[in-house]
């Protein structure tokens, strides 16, 4: 709702200065950077991490068990099937945008 009513002014501005996007652009990053600030000001940590002994960190081979748990799995295996679905639906739109602008149209011609 937010973003409409920043579109809205922007687009007032727009009819009046013509740099209504520059408006939009900044006063979005205005709105998340005072967001995310708020928020990061706003966390507490309730719980204190124990002393540990110098050494008793994580190991390499700790990486492979986080890994192998099924949420983070599933968590990869979505977005990386996302991301290729996304490639692949760019790559056949460049090839698309390239071929038709490579084959001119002629008009007049029917048939």
């Amino acid at each position: 709702m937010l973003m409409i009513i920043i579109l809205y002014i922007s687009q007032q501005i727009d009819q009046i200065f013509r740099y209504g996007y520059y408006y939009l652009i900044f006063g979005t990053t205005v709105l998340i950077l005072a967001f995310s600030i708020t928020g990061a000001l706003g966390v507490k940590e309730r719980v204190h991490a124990a002393d540990t002994e110098k050494g008793s960190g994580y190991k390499f081979t700790d990486l492979f068990r986080i890994f192998a748990q099924k949420p983070v799995l599933i968590t990869i295996t979505a977005v990386l099937a996302y991301h290729v679905g996304t490639m692949f639906c760019s790559a056949v739109n460049a090839h698309q945008y390239g071929y038709h602008a490579a084959v001119p149209v002629d008009k007049g011609k029917t048939g």
